[in-house]
């Protein structure tokens, strides 16, 4: 989770085709995912996300460890950076968005940044969320109005819930402190929490954030169970796991019944490295993952996991260091 180096940011895309050549100077090897451009003003980054304007324009909000950076990607083949924002030095800095705004935590300090994107041209940082000081990651889920922060300084760096009912004045309503969450998604009032140091996956009915979170099911018990991040389908049937552990899997359970969740297929690299993260996106896993760069896995069918495009962005090296690709956004 420490990492010696990480690389640029890379503009790229994914084709459904034959294998590709690599962009000059970046990756010894790709298949079907085209390099477009890289920026790196700014040395070092932990991850990405990704914001629409009004008019159509996308904008890529990049997390490095001295601040936070707004590009316009709407040109892949040019872009630009429209602002930044320098923040505490983080190694950790993770960014998500809700109408037009975004939520920005860090692990050193100055709480949640709030950045006003009506004119992401010309972005404007608001009075930040003082509520906590540091947090790990957060997930905003866009139907309840309501954000969720894992890995906090409060408490045991449980879960906290605001309320963005009044975007720039974000409100507490709720929180979960039976275990250190490090990452979290919602869907559909139900959280998927990624009780990393516990091996863990927690599951918990949300829908009245002010009482506490009830449990609904866990993951757990599995090989090298360390649990790091986690997505879910649509249809809240089932979930990705990933386990920062090197040479690990990346798994797929079946949590229609939550009591009782089943292990569906995994996923693994060749070669290995260690896993970061998984976004699934319709019926496709974008995976983080470190050495082995970006992959793409077909998940529409859950009992078979098929890998169906890779970038190689890290070229010096395939070992199980936390170098290379740490945040992909589709």
């Amino acid at each position: 989770m420490s990492p010696s180096r990480v690389l640029r940011a890379l503009l790229l895309s994914l084709l459904l085709s034959a294998p590709l050549a690599p962009g000059p100077g970046f990756a010894q090897s790709s298949q079907d995912i085209i390099f477009h451009s890289n920026l790196d003003e700014h040395g070092g980054y932990s991850d990405v996300w990704g914001y629409t304007a009004p008019n159509g324009d996308e904008y890529a909000i990049l997390g490095a460890w001295n601040g936070t950076a707004v590009i316009n990607v709407s040109d892949p083949i040019a872009p630009y950076e429209t602002a930044f924002f320098p923040g505490a030095f983080s190694t950790w800095r993770d960014i998500k968005t809700y109408g037009h705004h975004a939520y920005i935590c860090n692990e050193s300090s100055g709480g949640i940044v709030i950045l006003d994107l009506s004119d992401p041209e010309n972005p404007v940082e608001r009075a930040p969320y003082l509520g906590i000081s540091t947090a790990h990651n957060l997930f905003i889920d866009e139907s309840t109005a309501r954000c969720y922060i894992a890995g906090s300084n409060l408490g045991f760096g449980g879960l906290r819930i605001l309320s963005l009912a009044s975007p720039e004045n974000p409100v507490e309503v709720g929180s979960w402190e039976n275990s250190y969450i490090h990452d979290v998604v919602v869907n559909d009032n139900r959280a998927y929490c990624a009780a990393i140091f516990s091996g863990q996956l927690v599951m918990l009915d949300v829908a009245n954030p002010a009482a506490i979170p009830l449990s609904i099911g866990i993951v757990q018990n599995y090989v090298s169970a360390f649990t790091h991040n986690a997505w879910m389908t649509d249809d809240n049937q089932f979930v990705m796991t990933t386990d920062e552990v090197a040479g690990s899997s990346i798994r797929m359970w079946d949590v229609s019944n939550p009591v009782a969740p089943v292990q569906t297929d995994s996923y693994r690299p060749n070669p290995a490295g260690a896993p970061h993260n998984a976004h699934l996106d319709g019926g496709l896993a974008y995976i983080s993952h470190y050495t082995a760069g970006v992959r793409v896995v077909d998940i529409s069918d859950p009992y078979t996991l098929t890998e169906v495009g890779f970038y190689d962005t890290y070229p010096s090296g395939n070992g199980s260091t936390f170098d290379g690709c740490w945040g992909v956004f589709p």
